[in-house]
């Protein structure tokens, strides 16, 4: 059952189930999931985030942020507990499947794929709009005027917005948000460089 599978994850992560039995679904299925694709380096998984971070202390860097911990929180414990049941049970049943998926979304990213990306994540929303409405466009718009704020600072300073990648492409991600509000985006590719993500011509 979904239990068995559960604890086998987390003790193949090093991970003892019984210290995990009273947590809330949500975080349950956080830590299932992590367990499963990174079982083999789970106490040293480190995000992107965290190494840029590192290097803007490292370099006097001000950080800033798009929204607090406590809203963050909030997105988790959102809605009913038998929905975040049904999603648990959900994600242990499809975790054959993560590694799969992880990797195309890899590969679309890397290769600069941002619709198809986004229309990938999409899928995993289906039948779940409220959801993607919280988690993802909804936070697209409060992210706007602070990340425009960013833009608005004068000539000659750099400002490095990261934001998870759901967030990005796609008709409500920041980069349509962007170009619907007048601001050029462009993708900057490692050799070359001017490829408009708005969708004209550079």
């Amino acid at each position: 059952n979904e239990f068995q599978t559960y604890s086998a994850v987390l003790k193949r992560a090093g991970l003892k189930p019984q210290q995990f039995e009273r947590y809330r679904p949500w975080l349950a299925a956080v830590v299932v999931g992590l367990a499963y694709l990174h079982g083999g380096n789970l106490d040293s998984l480190r995000g992107a985030d965290d190494d840029l971070m590192d290097y803007a202390r490292a370099h006097g860097r001000p950080l800033a942020y798009l929204e607090s911990v406590r809203d963050q929180m909030s997105l988790l414990v959102s809605g009913e507990e038998s929905d975040h049941i049904k999603a648990l049970k959900s994600l242990i049943l499809g975790l054959p499947r993560s590694r799969n998926q992880e990797s195309e979304l890899l590969a679309g990213w890397a290769a600069g794929d941002a619709e198809g990306f986004a229309a990938r994540l999409a899928t995993y929303f289906r039948g779940h709009a409220e959801a993607e409405e919280l988690l993802i466009d909804a936070r697209n718009r409060n992210w706007l005027p602070a990340i425009e704020d960013f833009l608005a600072r004068p000539a000659g300073g750099t400002a490095m917005i990261t934001v998870g990648a759901a967030h990005v492409g796609g008709p409500k991600g920041l980069i349509a948000l962007l170009c619907h509000d007048g601001y050029p985006v462009e993708r900057v590719r490692e050799r070359n460089a001017g490829e408009n993500a708005c969708g004209t011509e550079s």
